[in-house]
């Protein structure tokens, strides 16, 4: 079970389960269970959406956002890898699965990853910055903000590399996660 998740709780169970709680403590599992059901309904609709869409990669995006916040990465993990392997072969689909891989502390399923990605799609603007960040220490490759890590000579190839690709946007001082 993550710390998400809660064991299956029948009606009863949670009426017997508030029936020994104070006020107090009746109202914060009530926010709580609000909380969880809130969470599940965003899972849900993500889940719809992909399923409206299967061809869009935004849709399977948002639901692997919405699992890795539940820590669910190695399900996000795993539906990356089925989408991409049923034809959506996308460099965001891709990036997302590099990102998630090093967050993961997969490393050598990062760098498998990011050699694929970099044969399927080579000049796509999504390819650079994932480039870039397997050359940041390996402590810092999973962090928020790692590109402001990268030496200057690395900030300045992948600025080049960049502006090589007209993405003006990241290169003038958008090296950002």
């Amino acid at each position: 079970m993550t710390p998400m998740e809660l064991p299956p709780l029948s009606a009863d169970d949670l009426r017997q389960l508030e029936s020994g709680l104070g006020s107090g403590d009746r109202a914060r599992l009530g926010e709580y269970l609000g909380y969880v059901r809130e969470v599940e309904r965003r899972i849900q609709r993500a889940e719809q959406q992909v399923d409206a869409q299967p061809d869009l990669p935004a849709a399977h995006v948002t639901y692997v956002n919405y699992l890795s916040q539940q820590q669910r990465s190695l399900d996000a993990i795993a539906h990356l890898d089925r989408t991409i392997s049923d034809g959506l072969d996308e460099a965001l689909l891709w990036e997302q699965l590099f990102r998630l891989e090093l967050t993961e502390r997969r490393l050598a399923d990062a760098r498998a990853t990011l050699a694929e990605m970099e044969d399927r799609h080579e000049d796509d603007p999504h390819t650079i910055p994932a480039k870039a960040r397997l050359a940041l220490p390996p402590e810092r490759v999973a962090q928020p903000g790692a590109a402001a890590a990268l030496h200057p000579d690395a900030k300045t190839t992948l600025a080049d590399a960049l502006l090589g690709h007209q993405r003006f946007d990241l290169a003038c001082g958008g090296l950002s996660d």
